[in-house]
């Protein structure tokens, strides 16, 4: 098998898609191009690709509003992730137009089973919610 030298394979990278978060994402970007996939990083100068998740928090909303669920919950992981802040933001602003004193909200942190059995256990109380919208994404949240 053979591999390009040193100075040939960085003439082949010419930039690179990242799915990181952290430090790392200004380590890569101070070397090659970078372009952020699903991730808004506002201090840093780099290309970034995210879907809509204000709206994406919106439609839930007025999903469970036209179906008539009468107590929602949002279950929302760390608020500093910017896809968590926007379809929580989005859903609360929705929610709170149509119905205000009704609406959940839980926090939670990473994924775990732990977790996940004390978030079931907050969401199974006497006057537990009809509806559920997550605003986390995979893994660590």
């Amino acid at each position: 098998m053979t591999t390009p030298s040193d100075s040939s394979a960085r003439r082949l990278l010419e930039g690179k898609v990242a799915l990181v978060t952290g430090g790392s994402i200004e380590r890569t970007a101070s070397r090659v191009p970078v372009v952020l996939v699903h991730r808004s990083v506002d201090a840093i100068g780099v290309a970034q690709i995210e879907v809509d998740n204000t709206a994406g928090g919106r439609l839930v909303a007025k999903l469970f509003i036209v179906a008539g669920r009468r107590l929602p919950a949002i279950v929302a992981g760390d608020r500093a992730l910017s896809t968590v802040h926007a379809r929580e933001d989005g859903f609360c602003a929705a929610m709170k137009r149509r119905r205000p004193a009704t609406l959940v909200r839980l926090r939670v942190g990473f994924a775990s089973y732990e977790e996940g059995y004390r978030v079931a256990q907050e969401l199974s109380r006497e006057d537990r919610p009809v509806a559920v919208a997550a605003a986390s994404t995979a893994g660590r949240t």
